[in-house]
């Protein structure tokens, strides 16, 4: 709402709120007291300055989970193909949702032998939940990669 706080699109891996490159806004450790907020969304055009708030404003339904649960994907994925021009940001997300929270861990096919290395976190490529992003695109980011999630339950 207009008196709400406002987040900007930045990765910062210890933030509750986080706008990907995407525009998508990832809250994590999600409690009762979110459910009581809204949420719009502001756009501001890069060339002419001009900035826009959504109509309408969104909010969280919480629930509380009974018991524990394996992650689960919401939707069952075949993988899509993500084409980026060199030096512009992007993200993977990794839809994934279990109790307790899963821990994510990201990996890339070698290209030589098909075996999974685990993707190196670090100043251009971050991690936040389950999203890897990608701060600056290089052609060696190019591949296959493969989002693994467990909790104290399983794992998938």
């Amino acid at each position: 709402d207009s008196e709400g706080d406002s987040i900007y699109p930045k990765i910062n891996k210890d933030g509750k709120y986080v706008v990907l490159p995407s525009g998508e806004l990832q809250i994590r450790n999600v409690s009762a007291e979110d459910g009581f907020k809204t949420y719009k969304c502001r756009t501001k055009h890069r060339l002419t300055g001009e900035t826009k708030l959504s109509a309408t404003a969104g909010r969280l339904v919480i629930t509380e989970p009974i018991g524990g649960s394996v992650p689960k994907f919401a939707m069952e994925s075949e993988g899509f193909i993500l084409t980026k021009p060199a030096s512009d940001p992007f993200s993977l997300s990794c839809p994934a949702q279990g109790s307790p929270v899963p821990s994510y861990r990201w990996y890339k096919f070698m290209e030589s032998n098909g075996n999974k290395k685990p993707v190196k976190i670090d100043d251009r490529v971050k991690q936040v939940g389950g999203t890897l992003i990608i701060k600056e695109a290089k052609v060696e980011d190019s591949g296959k990669y493969l989002c693994m999630v467990n909790n104290s339950v399983g794992g998938e």
